[in-house]
């Protein structure tokens, strides 16, 4: 964890331009995690939305001063599959006792 955020991914960098490749999740699009307690970890929202597929990279930013998170987070997972089953109609997602919000982190992506 840097003093900017607390980040889990299983990206590598190519050494020649230091920007994350993914292989596997280059065209699914990232989600926005919404209403997360201040205290939920990187590893507790793997753990929970694993259930839905593998997660390519997880990111809760936190407050440099108090180092909690500033109640949002975003994921991405290795393929589109899993998306569609954390995004079916009505359904609800709770994380350390809170009823969170899914949404894709990048409106045009819809």
């Amino acid at each position: 964890m840097d003093h900017y955020g607390e980040m889990d991914h299983n990206s590598h960098y190519d050494s020649r331009s230091m920007a994350p490749t993914r292989s596997k999740s280059r065209n699914v699009p990232k989600l926005f995690i919404g209403r997360l307690d201040p205290d939920t970890s990187v590893g507790t929202m793997r753990h929970y939305f694993g259930q839905f597929g593998e997660i390519a990279e997880a990111y809760i930013p936190r407050d440099s001063y108090t180092l909690k998170g500033k109640g949002f987070g975003f994921l991405t997972f290795t393929h589109k599959d899993s998306i569609l089953a954390v995004m079916q109609p009505n359904a609800k997602h709770y994380i350390d006792g809170r009823e969170v919000v899914v949404d894709y982190a990048d409106m045009g992506t819809r």
